[in-house]
């Protein structure tokens, strides 16, 4: 198990609290949701389908309302999540079964990991209120914006690529002697146009293994980032796209205002073209996750 990440206190509460009320983003979409509540993990159970679905594969930005209905107490969690998968083939679904409402089916519920950063919780006590107010610490060591992109587009193997792509047309330009026309802009675009497609290549396929991965095809650890609900399935396609466009622009200037060879240089040695069907592949024939 986890670290814990909620007091006993909130967790008690939204124990007995039932349906809590759900916030996605800015406007982006909101609902209510039974919740299965842990110390470490809160799992929002959200219908299939439901607009809460779609609003989480849009943005992670999650607020989360319980409000007892005398006024007793008063509790709001700002935090992260992502859609999670379907309790039927969660790997945890033997622990996240018993919460589920009479009204509910496993079959129709996704189990939704939502991540609270920040707790608001105003209790009644006697004649006072108990209060409880501050990040927890998953909001504390959550990683900058700038360290998850770069985990995403450039994590694992490819950061190894990306040195390729970097050292070997800056060898590769320095052979040519100085009369090569425009070095620094033609070693600039060699450089920009190889990362940018290989980060588009990256990204692109860890939004493939987030779906797969919610369809219980894949494992957590083929979507990094995304299954910890550090950057959304349609953030990821978008700053894909925005890569491949850079890449194209480069790599095409390349060759057309220098010549083919300036943009080989640029495009073989990060091997997005090798890593890409190989990434694609095992994701397509791998194995999932071991259910409990």
């Amino acid at each position: 198990m986890a670290a814990p990440n909620l007091p006993p206190d909130v967790v008690r509460v939204l124990s007995f609290h039932g349906a809590v009320d759900v916030f996605v983003g800015e406007g982006v979409a909101r609902g209510r949701a039974h919740t299965a509540p842990f110390e470490d993990v809160l799992y929002l159970l959200v219908p299939i389908g439901a607009p809460l679905e779609g609003g989480m594969l849009a943005s992670v930005a999650v607020e989360v309302h319980a409000r007892h209905a005398d006024g007793d107490y008063a509790l709001r969690m700002t935090g992260r999540a992502q859609p999670g998968r379907g309790v039927g083939h969660h790997p945890e679904r033997a622990t996240i079964q018993p919460w589920i409402p009479e009204s509910g089916h496993p079959g129709r519920l996704l189990a939704v990991p939502f991540i609270p950063e920040h707790i608001e919780f105003v209790r009644n006590e006697g004649d006072g209120k108990a209060r409880y107010h501050g990040e927890t610490p998953a909001g504390r060591h959550r990683p900058r914006r700038g360290l998850t992109l770069m985990r995403a587009a450039f994590g694992g193997i490819t950061g190894a690529a990306a040195v390729l792509a970097v050292v070997i047309p800056w060898t590769w330009i320095t052979i040519q002697g100085p009369d090569y026309p425009s070095r620094p802009s033609a070693l600039a675009l060699q450089i920009v146009g190889g990362l940018a497609l290989l980060a588009a290549t990256r990204l692109a396929v860890v939004a493939l293994g987030f779906r797969q991965w919610r369809a219980g095809r894949a494992r957590a650890s083929d979507a990094p980032v995304l299954t910890d609900a550090l950057l959304s399935f349609r953030e990821t396609l978008q700053y894909a796209g925005a890569s491949i466009v850079i890449a194209i622009a480069a790599l095409g200037t390349l060759s057309a205002a220098w010549e083919p060879q300036a943009m080989l240089v640029g495009l073989l040695p990060g091997c997005a073209w090798l890593l890409g069907p190989a990434w694609a592949l095992h994701l397509l024939v791998g194995k999932p996750e071991a259910r409990s």
